[in-house]
């Protein structure tokens, strides 16, 4: 069965603060995590394995900003076919 995707209309997502908020803290956590990663990565291996969990911490918490927004799209997404 194949399935003609053209017949479907995807709505608009609008833009709005908390989705704007979420984007921001997506992007903010994801260049905190990183800028320590690539600071740490010229550091010497006493260093790093110091500040391991800060960098583990950093990266939890850009994996749940991203999981928190992936739930608000996928909730306006069904929420727009319901």
């Amino acid at each position: 069965m194949d399935i003609d995707f053209y017949m479907y209309t995807a709505p608009t997502l609008a833009l709005n603060p908390y989705l704007l908020g979420l984007l921001n803290a997506v992007e903010l956590a994801r260049c905190a995590w990183m800028e320590t990663v690539n600071h740490l990565n010229q550091a010497s291996d006493e260093v790093w394995l110091a500040q391991m969990g800060e960098v583990e911490r950093l990266e939890i918490q850009y994996r749940a900003h991203q999981d928190q927004l992936c739930r608000y799209l996928q909730q306006v997404v069904v929420g727009a076919y319901v």
